[in-house]
């Protein structure tokens, strides 16, 4: 797992590089870490799910792209790890040390 962020508050891991070349149509699985908690999470694009909309209708996928669901999801509106950052420090922030609401809680 590589560390892409940490402060003394969290640390934000993943197995996948953000590429750069599109920060618009991306999705990602992350671990956050805190000091007495990890938990997991996705975040995507809405293009991304567009585009997984769009393919959805060709392969026939939840009901041939009619729907999408992703669960412990936050929609980024471009993928970068700033983005990424910003929002897991508001959430964390915003939460009050709940995050399981909006992640799932490992340990």
């Amino acid at each position: 797992m590589k560390t892409i962020y940490q402060n003394e508050k969290f640390s934000i891991e993943t197995h996948h590089q953000i590429p750069n070349n599109d920060i618009t149509q991306q999705n990602m699985d992350f671990w956050i870490k805190t000091e007495a908690k990890s938990y997991w999470g996705s975040a995507a694009t809405i293009a991304n799910i567009q585009y997984l909309m769009q393919r959805y209708s060709q392969t026939g996928e939840n009901a041939s792209g009619t729907f999408y669901w992703q669960t412990n999801t936050i929609i980024l509106h471009q993928f970068t790890v700033d983005s990424l950052v910003a929002s897991v420090k508001s959430l964390i922030e915003d939460s009050r040390d709940n995050l399981s609401d909006i992640f799932y809680l490992i340990i």
